[in-house]
């Protein structure tokens, strides 16, 4: 291959990968629909079709599945080029997409047709460039006689064969078109073939690989110097027979060991691509990875890339993809990588081909049951991933008592794989040559324990490793495939110890800044009694600089960590000092240990900056007289809360302001409420004092707000008396209106709607309980008789 050759076949591989890469996404493989025609209709486009019987387009439609609900297949057909109508294709029972033309309608010479499949994300048609200007063909024959016998053709591959000497130490592929054009299959090919000067036939029947094309294998064993074959078809429906040679001769083939592999056109898979597939007992290929794929062609005169094709099926694919061979310029070697991302579990189906004119010659050879052949494709897998528990790694900074079994725990997972099957602990005294083992069993999730048993925890150290295994591949911990040797290790001895007090890192990162007051402090440890008895309780110290210490008991929480928390209203500020205590019912273990547990404890400082109360309020612009005001404050202090929160009112009859206490809900707002009698015209003033509970200046106040009063008020105008517990009445306030006054409600034509007596709020209905309409009504206000009020209302519902 020239330099520029390499460089345009570099540049057609760099196209392909950039076009089946344009939509992949990191979570899925995506590749463009592809679409072609079975061989039936290719074969169907070789012969003239009779006019009295409708036409079948079958076409094989890939697609990627989970795109299934997504994909349109539709046959465009017409009378003339570039005139066509469309027609949805539907899948039929094999595997194929179909649709059928009802050529008697039409009276036409020819059916011009393409195809094309749309997966919404992208758009492929047969055939593949300019489909509308160069369309396939099928010519109709309206003279053709439904009652005419089937017609017999040689195949070209195997009409050469009388002018050549063929190879007898391989199968001889027997090829031929049968066409019975008033019926849409035959069903019935069988071949006679007599060996050498054999009187006896020997019959077969063949074979057929489309509705046209019979393929029968003539064994090897049955070949010497020649033979000599007869085809004969029968059809189903009138049982005419129609016979190759049609004058009932014989078509002889000759036969030598001296010619063998020289018989053109022929394709098969390179020895390195056969040795790669499921049925040559090739491995696992790995997933996710290309597969290239070669293959050897012979045929007279040149061949071209269109005449070279692979079809091949991903797992997730709804049929085989069809694609194009490359040549390399290397001994009629032609090559094809299948993506990486088209590579996946379990295997991929292919076949090859190669066209010539009439003639299809496939590898594997057409035969029923072997249409393709197949890659196997490993299932993506990495080794389980062992990681100890806090507790297990705890033992290699520690000493264990001796006779007490020693519990192994691990989280193992394995997140890319079948998932753990098995996992063990290996352990040994040190000097021993051979390892002992305990399996592992699953106790909370991923975390799998085992105990090394107590007559192997001797005086003197013990090694162990952990190994998991998830059926394709095996772990250990430590990774015993980088140091054979690697090993934990635990000393031993025959003792008993206190507890082991450790403090947790968020707990001794409380020492190394101030803590705000006021809020409660988890204070955890691991605590660990590896050389006797397991810890039985844990106690928390902890005192205010050099006052009174307090004891609180602490509580496991997970593993080998035990909590006690210091409640907020303890968190004053200044110095915070604790110490921790254990024990196991035979010794007690400190943090910090004696002496200092007193004389220099852990310490942890309190600050507080003080802030006044903040008081929110929004104060009222005006208030009916004679009823209650109800006033409320959210009152936040950030450092400490409030002591109390007043409220102080005065009216114009009063010289001074009154004092009100306020009551806190469980909301934390502050309310207090006027009473009516001090709610006078024609105003009222207050304002709200809070008081922090840090010193004697945590204070602060409002402004003095000013609320105008008002003699009466009609709340809410717009109401809305639709029941959903929302400005469904309206209320009318007036001073003497409770005592001795009534309030008419009329419509915008002056007549009466609803006498309301007093302070009776009006619900939207007449003096007869109905409801009224939607619209503006006047209130007129009666007092003693006398009217004092009178204005609008707007009903809405």
């Amino acid at each position: 291959m020239s330099r520029k050759q390499r460089l345009i076949w570099l540049c057609a591989q760099l196209l392909f990968v950039c076009l089946f890469t344009e939509s992949v996404h990191a979570d899925e493989f995506y590749l463009p629909p592809s679409i072609y025609r079975t061989l039936s209709t290719r074969h169907r486009s070789l012969f003239a079709q009779p006019a009295f019987q409708e036409i079948t387009i079958t076409a094989h439609a890939a697609f990627k599945t989970d795109l299934g609900q997504k994909v349109h297949v539709t046959l465009h057909y017409g009378t003339a080029i570039g005139d066509y109508n469309s027609m949805e294709m539907s899948p039929n029972n094999k595997n194929e997409w179909e649709a059928k033309i009802e050529v008697a309608q039409l009276k036409a010479p020819a059916i011009y047709y393409y195809l094309q499949v749309d997966d919404s994300i992208n758009v492929r048609t047969a055939p593949e460039s300019n489909p509308e200007s160069n369309p396939f063909k099928i010519d109709i024959d309206p003279s053709i006689d439904e009652n005419a016998p089937p017609i017999i053709e040689l195949m070209p591959r195997t009409d050469r064969m009388d002018s050549l000497v063929l190879c007898n130490r391989e199968n001889i592929l027997i090829s031929a078109y049968v066409v019975d054009q008033s019926e849409p299959m035959i069903n019935d090919v069988q071949v006679r073939y007599q060996i050498d000067d054999i009187p006896d036939d020997l019959a077969d029947v063949m074979e057929p690989r489309s509705d046209y094309q019979w393929n029968i294998l003539i064994p090897k064993e049955a070949l010497s110097n020649s033979v000599h074959l007869q085809i004969q078809a029968t059809n189903p429906v009138d049982s005419n027979v129609t016979y190759w040679p049609p004058d009932s001769s014989r078509f002889t083939i000759n036969t030598s060991a001296q010619v063998c592999r020289t018989v053109p056109p022929f394709v098969e898979l390179t020895d390195e691509t056969s040795r790669k597939t499921l049925e040559a007992g090739g491995s696992d290929l790995p997933y996710q990875t290309p597969i290239d794929v070669e293959v050897v062609t012979s045929m007279p005169g040149s061949i071209i890339p269109d005449q070279v094709l692979l079809y091949y099926q991903p797992p997730f694919m709804s049929d085989f993809v069809s694609v194009k061979f490359s040549p390399t310029g290397v001994d009629s070697i032609w090559t094809y990588t299948i993506p990486a991302g088209a590579v996946a579990d379990p295997y991929i189906k292919f076949f090859v081909e190669l066209v010539d004119g009439k003639d299809e010659v496939t590898q594997p050879i057409w035969k029923a049951g072997l249409r393709h052949l197949k890659f196997p494709v490993k299932a993506p897998n990495e080794p389980p991933h062992i990681r100890r528990s806090e507790r297990t790694r705890a033992f290699d900074k520690t000493i264990w008592q001796a006779g007490l079994a020693v519990p192994v725990e691990a989280f193992i997972t394995d997140n890319v794989g079948p998932g753990v099957i098995t996992a063990a602990v290996y352990f040994r005294n040190r000097g021993a040559t051979t390892f002992s083992k305990e399996p592992m069993q699953v106790v909370q999730d991923s975390l799998w324990r085992a105990e090394i048993p107590t007559d192997s925890v001797t005086v003197g150290f013990l090694e162990y490793y952990l190994y998991a295994d998830d059926s394709e591949d095996s772990t250990t911990s430590p990774d015993r495939s980088v140091d054979p040797d690697s090993v934990y290790v635990i000393e031993i001895r025959n003792l008993n110890a206190p507890p082991v007090i450790t403090l947790t890192p968020a707990t001794a990162a409380l020492s190394r800044a101030p803590q705000p007051a006021r809020f409660e402090i988890p204070i955890e440890a691991f605590i660990v009694d590896t050389l006797g008895p397991d810890v039985q309780s844990a106690l928390l110290h902890f005192r205010h600089d050099d006052g009174d210490s307090a004891i609180m008991p602490m509580s496991p929480v997970s593993d080998s960590i035990w909590q006690a928390i210091i409640p907020a209203e303890v968190v004053l500020p200044d110095t915070l000092a604790y110490y921790i205590s254990a024990t196991d019912g035979d010794s007690t273990g400190y943090s910090p240990p004696p002496p200092d547990a007193w004389q220099h404890p852990h310490k942890i400082a309190v600050a507080m900056d003080n802030e006044r109360p903040v008081i929110l309020h929004t104060p009222a612009t005006h208030v009916p007289a004679d009823s209650a005001m109800q006033i409320s404050a959210v009152v936040i202090d950030s450092t400490l809360s409030a002591e109390l929160v007043e409220l102080h009112y005065r009216n114009a009859k009063h010289a001074g302001f009154q004092l009100l206490p306020t009551i806190q809900d469980a909301g934390g707002r502050y309310t207090a409420t006027i009473p009516a009698r001090d709610v006078i015209e024609p105003w009222i003033k207050y304002y709200l004092f809070a008081k922090g509970d840090f010193g004697p200046e945590d204070t602060t106040r409002t402004p003095i707000y000013q609320v105008k009063v008002i003699p009466g008020e009609v709340l809410p105008n717009p109401f809305t008396p639709n029941n959903d517990g929302y400005n469904d009445a309206v209320f009318f306030n007036f001073p003497g209106l409770k005592t001795g006054g009534e309030v008419a409600i009329y419509n915008m034509r002056g007549r009466s709607v609803r006498k309301l007596v007093g302070s009776q709020p009006w619900d939207g209905r007449d003096n007869s309980g109905g409801d009224v309409p939607p619209g503006v009504y006047i209130y007129a206000v009666t007092i003693d008789g006398t009217l004092q009020h009178s204005g609008t209302l707007t009903l809405i519902r």
